[in-house]
């Protein structure tokens, strides 16, 4: 799961249309994996990473602070207009507070949660997760060539990535939310302008789609990798 879709459950997106060929070149997948990794910055700055503050601007006057500590730590701060909104998972147990009064989170936002410190390299460590990796078709999204991938998780947790056929760059996302309240909606995240930080590769523009709805775009505007960061970050205050 995604932490901007987060933001999305939130306040309030459309599936590209695209052309498909199917592929059966039994080792291609093995060559698209290992050039995304190559791609973004390699496995061994990916394995190094331990902490991660990306902020982002919400594109309607809000602000959105991803904190993140490997393996399972992660929390969300969102401010609009004067409120405030944290979610957090400590690794165990997770909390929400929405201008200070406690809400309840569910077990499929927990288990969201959970997943959320392996948003930006899950792909390039699907495999070495013991995750179920499928290539799809090479096909072609707003005229460019991409490789369709399936990451199977789980039977209910399946998410479909788009890796652009020339730059091995994730372009989409695809997937379904746990939330009871989101359970029939599709997401996606169209990931554009990708920017190099420590020798990493981040999208630096999301467009965030629920359903059919037009993308609402995101830009981030600082990332901070391996910085101290303390467990009590994710514990309720």
């Amino acid at each position: 799961k995604l932490f901007p879709m987060q933001y999305l459950m939130w306040i309030s997106f459309l599936i590209l249309p695209v052309l498909a060929n199917p592929i059966t070149e039994k080792n291609k997948l093995d060559e698209i994996l290992e050039k995304h990794a190559e791609a973004m910055g390699g496995k061994e700055k990916w394995e190094a990473v331990e902490t991660m503050f990306i902020s982002m601007d919400t594109g309607d006057g809000g602000v959105m602070d991803a904190y993140t500590k490997k393996p399972d730590k992660f929390k969300l701060i969102m401010r609009y207009a004067g409120y405030e909104w944290v979610k957090s998972w400590n690794g165990k147990t997770g909390w929400i507070l929405y201008n200070g009064e406690e809400k309840e989170m569910t077990v499929g936002e927990a288990r969201e949660m959970a997943e959320e410190p392996d948003f930006f390299d899950e792909l390039i460590f699907a495999k070495d997760r013991g995750y179920e990796v499928n290539l799809l078709t090479r096909e072609k999204l707003e005229g460019v060539p991409v490789y369709k991938l399936q990451v199977v998780k789980a039977e209910d947790d399946i998410v479909t990535y788009y890796v652009n056929a020339n730059t091995y760059l994730i372009v989409r996302i695809d997937e379904q939310s746990h939330d009871p309240k989101w359970v029939n909606s599709s997401f996606s995240t169209l990931l554009q302008d990708y920017k190099e930080w420590q020798g990493m590769k981040f999208p630096g523009k999301w467009g965030i789609i629920i359903d059919d709805a037009k993308p609402r775009w995101m830009k981030v505007f600082d990332i901070v990798i391996n910085e101290p960061m303390k467990d009590s970050v994710f514990e309720k205050k």
